[in-house]
């Protein structure tokens, strides 16, 4: 079957293969890392974005009597990195223990099955982030894997209620919506991507167009 893959990067190069990170990639430091060895070192580059040892600092500033801040927008930015990451890691271990033949989220390729399908994620799609974004058509197996991304949840709650704050993390829910994710389950509105196990090699490989 052909999908969709989109790279935001400009890091793809036709004529070559889509592979794993290079071993060579991945800091001395985190070689050690139990779970990086329970892939080989054999990780994708967006699977090693999930895992990298690198803690981002959140933007501060000083309060009129002169007291610390935290810019609130930097926070909302940095706990979406950090529930992105918190996610991804529950997702594997529950799809180590439930459904270990299913491709790892660490080792795939991310693909659509039609380029309309996008408009699903609008945020991937900004050429004033990404103007080096590129579209390729990827000649896949006819049983590659798909799942409902509506169901990729998990991170840590934030909010507030009248004048109370509340924050916390929910490890059932987190447990539940990745097994629901893994088992092929829908919601009302899926939002289906498909997991191409790397490599991909490279004739499977072509440039493609955007239509929206």
């Amino acid at each position: 079957m052909i999908l969709y893959h989109l790279d935001r990067f400009g890091s793809l190069v036709l004529g070559s293969s889509i592979d794993f990170l290079p071993e060579a990639a991945i800091p001395p430091k985190c070689r050690e890392s139990e779970l990086l060895k329970l892939f080989d070192f054999k990780i994708s580059g967006q699977g090693w974005n999930q895992l990298s040892d690198r803690v981002p600092y959140i933007k501060g500033g000083v309060s009129p009597d002169g007291s610390p801040t935290i810019l609130v927008d930097s926070f909302i930015s940095q706990k979406n990195t950090t529930d992105q990451k918190i996610m991804e890691l529950v997702f594997e271990l529950v799809r180590r223990s439930c459904f270990p033949t299913h491709p790892s989220r660490f080792t795939s390729l991310f693909t659509v099955k039609e380029v309309s399908d996008f408009q699903l994620w609008p945020e991937l799609y900004d050429k004033n982030l990404y103007p080096n974004t590129r579209l390729y058509k990827i000649d896949s197996p006819d049983n590659t894997p798909k799942f409902d991304a509506n169901l990729l949840r998990g991170g840590v709650i934030f909010g507030n209620e009248s004048k109370d704050y509340y924050m916390g993390y929910l490890p059932l829910a987190a447990f539940d919506f990745a097994y629901r994710y893994w088992s092929g389950s829908a919601t009302e509105t899926p939002r289906w991507e498909y997991l191409v196990s790397l490599p991909v090699a490279e004739h499977c490989i072509s440039e493609a167009h955007c239509s929206f």
